[in-house]
């Protein structure tokens, strides 16, 4: 019995010994995939974090570029270049600049304008106010595209990227006067930005920016703080149509009284035509001006009333045309808008 029970165990530790055996292999065999699943995934997610971290620099340099370009489109036509000549140095402005953010990346660049909601290229008979620019890394680039790290070894050596970015100058924040084009003096000149003398019947050469139930409270914020929402001139049709407003009241006088005793500019919007009647009247805004609020002045037979308003004029833009005295600046404000 005692030699059976011996057979028997040592048939038992074989049988375990096998089974044991058989377990170990399958591990090493799980073992090895999940190691290759985890070396591909790490891998890929060290690749993909490169991806991206160079997409983020790529767009760093389209809008770098985009900007770069834009100033020096209008530096260069405020100095008295062409269109086109101002457009070549745009473009070596913005190549640089590029180069700059993200060696050896490629660009393009478009010139035209932005409407707040899309760009139109527009060729080098109409002054562009908006850049648009396409930076990227493929074959096109001077640096090609760009190499993985390790995902080569999945059959993946390089991957193109691309980023745009489209720079445009918008107002700075209107004053809603507005001055008539043939009444623009020179830098340093005084000039009336308001009187209570109609420029046509019911209007007094005052603006509704909003197109809406235009009211005191608006006018008075317009005249302290500038009026900031849309408005935009496009250089090809050289204007923009504006509502007027009926004229002013005594609750602005604190707005007019404060630009007075600070000396600070103001920005106001000029026309070359209107037509229409009191809150039915269409001006015709083809630029800005630039002014400082000298003066303030009540009717003599009503001195709850606004007589006229006078300053002195320190620059201005006519929008496509060229014609700047100061800075850009001074009007507009650089924008990135995509």
């Amino acid at each position: 019995m005692k030699d059976l029970d011996s057979v028997v165990y040592w048939q038992g530790s074989v049988s375990r010994s096998v089974v044991t055996g058989a377990r170990n292999g399958q591990v090493l065999v799980v073992s090895i995939v999940a190691f290759v699943v985890l070396m591909t995934v790490a891998v890929l997610v060290v690749d993909v974090g490169y991806l991206f971290a160079t997409r983020a620099e790529i767009q760093n340099a389209a809008d770098a570029a985009s900007k770069a370009a834009l100033l020096e489109l209008w530096e260069e036509r405020a100095s008295g270049e062409s269109e086109k000549d101002a457009r070549v140095a745009a473009r070596k402005e913005k190549t640089d600049m590029a180069e700059y953010n993200k060696q050896g990346v490629g660009t393009a660049a478009k010139f035209g304008s932005w409407d707040g909601n899309s760009f139109t290229a527009y060729d080098t008979a109409t002054a562009a106010n908006a850049v648009h620019v396409r930076a990227f890394l493929n074959g096109n680039a001077p640096g090609g595209a760009l190499k993985t790290l390790f995902a080569g070894f999945l059959g993946r050596d390089t991957v193109s990227l691309s980023a745009e970015a489209i720079a445009h100058f918008i107002h700075r924040g209107l004053a809603p006067f507005a001055i008539y084009s043939g009444e623009l003096a020179p830098k340093g000149a005084s000039v009336t930005l308001y009187n209570d003398t109609e420029v046509a019947p019911g209007a007094f050469g005052l603006l509704d920016f909003n197109g809406g139930s235009n009211s005191a409270s608006d006018t008075k914020d317009w005249v302290r703080y500038g009026y900031t929402g849309p408005f935009y001139i496009d250089p090809e049709d050289g204007s923009l149509t504006v509502d007027g407003t009926t004229g002013l009241t005594s609750s602005v006088a604190s707005a007019i009284n404060y630009h007075i005793s600070e000396g600070d500019e103001i920005v106001t919007p000029v026309y070359d035509s209107l037509w229409g009647k009191a809150q039915d009247t269409h001006f015709a805004i083809i630029g800005y001006a630039k002014l400082v609020i000298t003066g303030l002045t009540w009717q003599e037979d009503n001195p709850e009333e606004i007589e006229s308003i006078t300053a002195t004029i320190t620059g201005k833009y006519i929008v496509g045309s060229g014609d700047t005295e100061g800075s850009l600046r001074d009007f507009l404000r650089l924008q990135l808008v995509h």
